[in-house]
């Protein structure tokens, strides 16, 4: 009898610690910092919805008579980034996906009749129209460790490799009036310019991310890289140039096409700050993430095209060759689980 009851006692506090064991951990999987589960994760995914802007520099903008020249307006244009990732080890790796795609345009005018009764010079450009479109590929690989500071501060800095595909199209028209010597008839010189930039890159990309945790599942993030990459320029342009009479013909001046293929390096740096939402879901150990910010994408010396035709034409002397800068701005809301 003293044997069983002893047995009894035994197991009933051993009953006893182990409820105690086990409620303690499930108090602890419920307060615990969203950022102590996210450094055990295992695999996360994010969808992020784009909405940016462009500012290009170094296009060429002839002015038409008044002075006035075309200007590329920004407007806003769609995008999206993919991104999964995975925490095998102490390191997380992360392959990123982003397209975008933008097209502006825009034409200066001024009056023929003012242009052609004017004094000393009877010619002029009386209409310059230009438009521009870019079709943006971007992959990013890498590598980051997790740095906790405390329960609501984590610090990520990263490494890894950038791959960039970007197609820039970038056409020109120039209408000039004149006065046609023979029948003092009024004549057009259009000059219509079709450039394009193809650039195929790649190179080493590093930085860090950091989220600040509040109450509620609030917080903030911010992101910073700085990447340098190599590749190879495909310049081609497309260039016919005609008079026009009224009593005869038109007159072609010019009509070829050229092209040129050129290494170049370009250096891009990335912004992105704002506030994010997560959830946990205790049973399932999956967390829902919602974001929203604001981000910059700048990159130096991506904008190139050159003027093959007036270059031949002024002994050598190029009448475009730009090499300017691209700044990719805008919204970003995006949505991520994490297992």
């Amino acid at each position: 009898m003293k044997i069983c009851s002893l047995i009894s006692r035994v197991l009933a506090s051993t009953s006893f610690v182990l409820i105690v064991n086990i409620s303690a951990n499930e108090l602890s999987d419920q307060v615990a910092s969203p950022y102590q589960k996210e450094l055990n994760c295992i695999i996360y995914a994010e969808l992020e919805y784009l909405l940016w802007y462009s500012n290009q520099d170094g296009l060429h903008s002839p002015t038409v008579a008044t002075g006035k020249s075309p200007h590329l307006n920004s407007e806003w244009s769609s995008g999206v980034r993919a991104t999964i990732g995975g925490h095998p080890t102490h390191w997380d790796i992360e392959l990123c996906y982003t397209y975008y795609s933008i097209s502006s345009s825009d034409t200066a005018n001024a009056n023929i009749e003012t242009i052609l009764t004017s004094t000393p010079s009877t010619a002029g450009i009386f209409k310059v129209g230009e438009k521009w479109n870019l079709h943006f590929n971007r992959l990013d690989l890498q590598l980051g460790r997790k740095l906790s500071f405390g329960d609501h501060f984590l610090l990520e800095p990263f490494f890894g490799i950038e791959g960039l595909d970007v197609t820039q199209n970038f056409d020109l028209s120039v209408n000039t009036a004149f006065l046609d010597l023979i029948t003092d008839l009024p004549a057009t010189n259009v000059v219509d310019s079709k450039n394009k930039n193809l650039l195929l890159g790649i190179g080493p990309r590093m930085g860090f991310k950091a989220n600040l945790d509040f109450k509620a599942g609030f917080g903030l993030y911010s992101h910073f890289g700085i990447n340098i990459l190599w590749g190879n320029f495909k310049i081609k342009q497309d260039y016919s140039q005609k008079d026009y009479y009224s009593s005869s013909d038109p007159i072609v001046l010019g009509d070829q096409v050229n092209d040129l293929s050129q290494g170049g390096s370009i250096l891009n740096t990335d912004l992105e700050i704002g506030f994010h939402w997560r959830h946990l879901f205790q049973k399932s150990n999956l967390e829902l993430a919602l974001k929203a910010g604001w981000e910059q994408h700048y990159y130096i010396d991506i904008v190139r095209f050159q003027d093959f035709y007036l270059q031949q034409t002024s002994l050598g002397t190029a009448a475009y060759t730009t090499n300017g800068n691209l700044a990719l701005s805008g919204l970003t809301v995006g949505i991520l689980l994490r297992y």
